[in-house]
């Protein structure tokens, strides 16, 4: 009797302990499901995108300074006062436009003697003439000697050049007398006037009396150091450098207020040396400026374009810096962050182009790069690149 008591309790106690082992069960399988949701919770999302190849322009820029393409003194060929001034600075003039009037009172006084000296020279010709012609028929008789024939000639022949230096006296004269109207020698616009009505003015002054621009075309001049210009003519066609920088895009000026200006230049002419002591060659693009909105002497940069073609481009926000290598987070098939440095070719806006490093097709990790660490496991969120750059546009602007 004792003994079946005893086996029933054995067997309650293991049905207890059967229902007690299920019980723990059921709630521990809920529980360790709910970790792995939680790990997984914590596994955090960033946007990437994937490295395609396109062609992309950018340029490179040089300080520039631009002249009109005819820079013109303007200075009195005569001494004198300035009796009157026609113009004014920054007026636009034409050719033979009347400028300056020089007083020059002793010109008029020079040009009635010079007209009385060939008066009297040609006078005193008349008189050679006629005592040459009373000589000749005496000569030919024998009357008087062959001698005082000749000395008569001889006599013509200097009263003859004092005339011919009177007449060209008179014509120097009347040419300085011209010369007391000053005009422009070509079209453009007046610069600053150096002197005022009343002064003294003469060939040999320092300083013009003002100069004349002619800016319907301009140039701008610019230099760029040696391994740039090779860099740019490398792969053109032509023998010689000025036939390579034939083959140059057209240029831009951007003005110093950053306004591009609308009319393309073309690069037309260098220095022809490289200058040894700044390892650099200047160059010169030529503008129309027949709308005379740009002016000699403005000071801008030169932006040269430059192509690029089967390239990556990423964002700038896609990279970071590791031992002065620019580096990128690629996105492993098990969504590890894996670190990669890479080359940037060039900056173009608020993306790099990219010459070694990368694949066309890999994914990058987009934003976030301070956030992360190599080899975390991150959730990708597959975004379009050119989002990433509008929003970094954005944010800089």
């Amino acid at each position: 009797m004792f003994n079946l008591e005893m086996s029933s309790l054995k067997r309650k106690v293991n049905q207890l302990f059967i229902f007690f082992f299920f019980l723990i069960i059921l709630f521990y399988l809920p529980s360790c499901s709910d970790n792995k949701v939680d790990r997984e919770d914590h596994i955090e999302t960033y946007p990437v995108f994937k490295t395609t190849t396109t062609n992309i322009s950018s340029y490179v820029s040089y300080p520039t300074q631009i002249q009109g393409t005819e820079e013109v003194e303007i200075r009195s060929k005569i001494s004198g006062y300035i009796s009157k001034v026609f113009i004014d600075e920054g007026d636009y003039v034409k050719k033979n436009q009347l400028l300056f009037k020089i007083e020059a009172n002793t010109l008029e006084q020079d040009a009635f003697a010079a007209e009385a000296a060939i008066k009297t020279a040609e006078a005193k010709v008349n008189q050679a003439e006629i005592e040459i012609e009373k000589l000749e028929p005496l000569v030919e008789r024998d009357i008087i000697s062959n001698v005082e024939l000749r000395t008569a000639k001889a006599n013509l022949a200097s009263l003859k050049a004092q005339l011919n230096q009177a007449k060209s006296t008179y014509k120097s004269i009347v040419v300085n007398k011209d010369y007391t109207y000053i005009k422009s020698p070509t079209s453009g616009f007046i610069g600053r006037l150096n002197l005022k009505v009343g002064a003294l003015v003469s060939p040999n002054d320092a300083n013009p009396l003002s100069t004349i621009s002619d800016t319907k075309n301009i140039h701008a001049y610019f230099s760029m150091n040696e391994d740039n210009l090779y860099d740019l003519i490398k792969g053109l066609n032509g023998n010689t450098l000025d036939d390579k920088i034939n083959f140059l895009p057209k240029v831009y000026f951007e003005a110093s207020n950053g306004e591009i200006y609308n009319k393309q230049g073309a690069l037309n002419a260098t220095s022809g040396k490289i200058e040894s002591k700044t390892g650099a060659i200047q160059l010169r693009a030529l503008f129309d400026n027949s709308e005379y909105s740009l002016l000699s002497g403005s000071s801008g940069k030169i932006r040269i374009p430059v192509y690029y073609s089967n390239v990556i481009t990423i964002p700038m926000s896609s990279t970071f810096d590791l031992q002065g290598q620019k580096c990128v987070y690629v996105l492993s098939k098990d969504n590890i962050l894996i670190a990669k440095s890479v080359e940037v070719l060039d900056q173009v806006e608020r993306q790099y182009i990219i010459g070694e490093g990368l694949n066309s097709g890999e994914i990058i990790l987009a934003e976030g790069v301070n956030k992360v660490r190599p080899n975390m496991v991150i959730k990708p969120n597959y975004v379009d690149m050119s989002n990433i750059i509008l929003s970094f546009n954005t944010v800089f602007k």
